[in-house]
C-alpha cells in the first residue's frame, strides 16, 4: 500500500491565521454600544445621557454642567427658556447674541438706544419701524411727510414744536404758537418786512405790519419799514396811484405839504416859499397877486400878523377857523350842545322801534326803542320804553348814551336836571370845535320827541391845507394839526407825521 504525504503548511500562513483568530474577540470589544439611561430608557450608540430623564447629547450641551466652551447648560438642548440649545447664549438682550427665540432683532452688545439697535433688542433702530425710537418724535412705519409724522420721524408737524416742517409750508418753528417773536402763530412768516406776508402781532403792537409787497424797496407804496409811504417821509413815492413830485420830508420851499412840486398859482400856501396867498392863479387883479404876495396895503388879513386895526389873524381869509374871514371878529372855541325833551301829550308816546340818531362829530350812533321784549337791530343799541312815564324814559336815553360813552368811546355827555326839567335830557360835546355840530335825528312821528341842536360849535375846522396859525384852526375830525415851519408866524393845517 502507497502511503500518500500531507504537504506541509507554511509558516507565514499559520501566522495570519493566528492573529485574525486573536483580533475576532478585540473588534468585538472597540463596537460602539448603545447607553443605558435609566430605567427603560437607552440612547443610541454615539449619543450620551442628558441631565434630564429620557433625554440624549450628542455633545456636552445638555449634560447640566457648563463646559469651558459653554456660556450655560441647563440641561436641556432646548431654546427660550435661558440658555439656548447650544449653550452658547444664556438669551438676555445686549449679550451680543441675536436670540430668535426670544423674537431679537438684533444685539449688539449692550442694552443702550440710540446706537442702531434698540435696547430690548427687538428692533433696529430706523424710521419707519413703528416704533418711537431714541431720537424720534414719532414713528408711524413709513417715511413719508404729511401724515402726523414727518419723513425723518424728528416732527409730529405741528406748528410750535420748534421743527420747522418745510413740506407742510412752514418758514419757521420757535417752539410757540405766538405772534411778534420772530415767528408767525402759524408758522408762516419769519415776520420780516419784505417776506410778503402781512404780519400782525397782538402781544406787541408795535411789531404791527401795515403792509408788505414783498420787497424792501422805498420808492413804492410799501416802504422797507412795511409801512404805506406817506407823503412826508423822505421817500418819493413814484408808483401808482401816488406818483408823489417830490418828497423832503416837510413842506420846503420847492415842495408843498402834499408832495407836489411847489409853485406859485397852483392853489396850495407854501409857506416855506414866503408865500402869503395863493389863489390858484396868476392875475394881480385880486387880492393875491401873481408873485404870491397879499396886496398891500389894502388887505393884510390871513397872512397870520395881527395888525392894529385888526381884532384877529388866523392865518387865512375864510369862515373857518378862530378868526372871521376878515380879520375883525375872534370865534373863540366853542362846544356843540342840543337837547332832547320826551313829552307826553294827549295821549301822544313813543312807539316800538322807532329811532334816535345822534353824531359827536366822529362817529354816529342809532338807538332804537324798544320794550324789552321784542327784538331789535342788531347794528342798534336798545333803549327801553317806560310807557306813559316820560321822566323815566329821558333816564334811559340818559343811561344808554352814558354806556356809550365807556363802550363805544362816545364823545357826548348827557345830563338832566331832575329838579327843574327831568323829562329833558342835555347834551355836551366833550371837545370844543364846529365839527360837532351835526344833526339829531329821529323817527318819531308822534310829536312825543323834541330835538334841538346839536349846534354852536366853533373852531377847529379849517380844512386841510388852509392857513392856520393855531391847532384850534384846523379840522379836528381829519386829525389835523397847525404845522408851522420854524420861523414862520402862519401854517398850513395838515396831517402830521408819526
Amino acid at each position: 500500500m502507497r502511503r500518500e504525504s500531507i504537504a506541509p503548511v507554511r509558516p507565514a500562513l499559520v501566522t495570519i491565521l493566528i492573529v485574525t483568530l486573536l483580533a475576532l474577540p478585540l473588534q468585538s470589544c472597540l463596537k460602539p454600544t448603545s447607553v443605558d439611561c435609566g430605567p427603560n430608557f437607552t440612547c443610541p450608540a454615539g449619543e450620551k445621557c442628558g441631565a434630564q430623564p429620557g433625554m440624549c447629547i450628542k455633545t456636552d450641551c445638555g449634560d447640566g454642567t457648563i463646559q469651558a466652551s459653554e456660556l450655560c447648560d441647563d440641561g436641556n438642548n432646548n431654546d427660550g427658556d435661558g440658555c439656548s440649545a447650544n449653550c452658547l447664549s444664556d438669551e438676555t438682550c445686549g449679550n451680543g447674541i441675536v436670540d430668535q427665540a426670544a423674537e431679537e432683532k438684533c444685539d449688539d452688545g449692550n442694552t443702550e438706544s440710540g446706537d442702531g439697535c434698540r435696547e430690548d433688542c427687538l428692533s433696529y433702530e430706523f424710521c419707519g419701524n413703528n416704533l418711537v425710537d431714541k431720537g424720534e418724535v414719532c414713528d408711524n412705519g413709513n417715511n413719508e411727510a404729511l401724515d402726523g409724522c414727518s419723513a425723518n420721524c424728528l416732527s409730529d408737524e405741528t406748528c410750535g414744536n420748534g421743527y420747522v416742517d418745510i413740506p407742510k409750508g412752514e418758514k419757521c418753528d420757535d417752539g410757540n404758537t405766538k405772534d411778534g417773536d420772530g415767528c408767525s402763530a402759524n408758522c408762516l412768516s419769519d415776520e420780516t418786512c419784505g417776506n410778503g406776508i402781512l404780519d400782525v402781532s397782538f402781544d406787541d403792537p408795535t411789531r404791527h405790519e401795515q403792509c408788505d409787497d414783498g420787497n424792501k424797496v422805498a420808492i413804492d407804496n410799501c416802504n422797507n419799514e412795511c409801512k404805506p409811504t406817506i407823503c412826508g417821509d423822505g421817500a418819493i413815492d413814484n408808483q401808482s396811484s401816488r406818483h408823489e413830485q417830490c418828497d423832503n420830508g416837510e413842506e420846503s420851499s420847492e415842495c408843498n405839504f402834499n408832495c407836489t412840486k411847489s409853485e406859485c398859482g397852483d392853489g396850495i400856501l407854501n409857506v416855506s416859499a414866503d408865500e402869503e396867498c395863493d389863489d390858484h392863479n396868476r392875475s394881480n387883479d385880486d387880492n393875491c397877486l401873481s408873485t404870491c404876495k397879499l396886496k398891500a396895503p389894502e388887505r393884510t388879513c390871513g397872512d397870520g400878523k395881527k395888525q392894529s386895526h385888526e381884532e384877529c389873524d388866523d392865518g387865512n381869509t375864510n369862515a373857518c377857523g378862530t378868526c372871521n374871514e376878515t380879520c375883525t371878529s375872534r370865534q373863540n372855541e366853542a362846544t356843540a350842545t342840543g337837547k332832547i325833551i320826551i313829552i307826553d301829550a294827549d295821549g301822544s308816546h313813543i312807539e316800538e322801534g322807532e329811532i334816535l340818531s345822534i353824531h359827536d362829530g366822529f362817529k354816529r350812533l342809532t338807538f332804537e326803542f324798544t320794550t324789552g321784549i321784542s327784538s331789535h337791530s342788531s347794528s342798534h343799541i336798545p333803549i327801553r320804553i317806560e310807557l306813559d312815564d316820560p321822566n323815566r324814559t329821558a333816564k334811559a336815553i340818559k343811561r344808554a348814551i352814558t354806556d356809550s360813552r365807556s363802550s363805544k368811546g362816545f364823545k357826548i355827555s348827557p345830563q338832566i336836571d331832575e329838579f327843574f326839567s327831568p323829562n329833558q335830557i342835555s347834551l355836551t360835546n366833550d371837545q370844543s370845535g364846529a365839527f360837532g355840530n351835526k344833526s339829531i335825528i329821529t323817527s318819531n312821528q308822534t310829536g312825543s320827541i323834541e330835538i334841538t341842536g346839536m349846534s354852536g360849535g366853533k373852531g377847529y375846522d379849517c380844512p386841510e391845507g388852509m392857513g392856520c396859525t393855531h391847532d384850534e384852526d384846523c379840522d379836528r375830525n381829519l386829525s389835523l394839526k397847525c404845522l408851522i415851519p420854524e420861523g414862520k408866524v402862519r401854517g398850513t393845517c395838515r396831517e402830521p407825521l408819526d
